[in-house]
């Protein structure tokens, strides 16, 4: 029996679109040799999408947030399924987790902000 993908917590409002940021991968890989110019190659034919943004939670949604994080996606280990803001779709993607992990960081009385980064698989 298989395992079902996870989708993002519908309770979790997803990246704000402002200041959000695309970043496109490269598709080249460049070895310098020890003499003539550098041998450049492509390594693959498709490239994740990878958008930075931020996150507003309340603090209810935060613990939702990591909770779904540690369970369900396995500490970010596992993709999850999110409906697409670009192409209207839904589509498959997972966490950029930084080396240090999340710090999320207290904004006002009530609201957490934290910066994620996901790679939207190609499809």
């Amino acid at each position: 029996m298989g395992s079902i993908t996870p989708r993002w917590p519908q309770d979790v409002p997803f990246l704000q679109l402002e200041g959000q940021q695309y970043r496109r991968t490269t598709k080249i890989l460049r070895t310098a040799m020890d003499r003539g110019p550098a041998k450049v190659r492509a390594f693959s034919k498709v490239e994740p999408r990878i958008y930075t943004g931020i996150l507003q939670l309340s603090g209810q949604q935060l613990d939702d947030f990591f909770y779904w994080f540690d369970n369900d996606l396995d500490g970010g280990v596992l993709t999850f399924i999110f409906d697409d803001f670009h192409e209207a779709d839904e589509r498959l993607a997972r966490l950029v987790v930084p080396e240090n992990g999340y710090n999320p960081e207290r904004q006002g009385e009530t609201t957490w902000q934290m910066e994620i980064t996901i790679e939207v698989l190609p499809s």
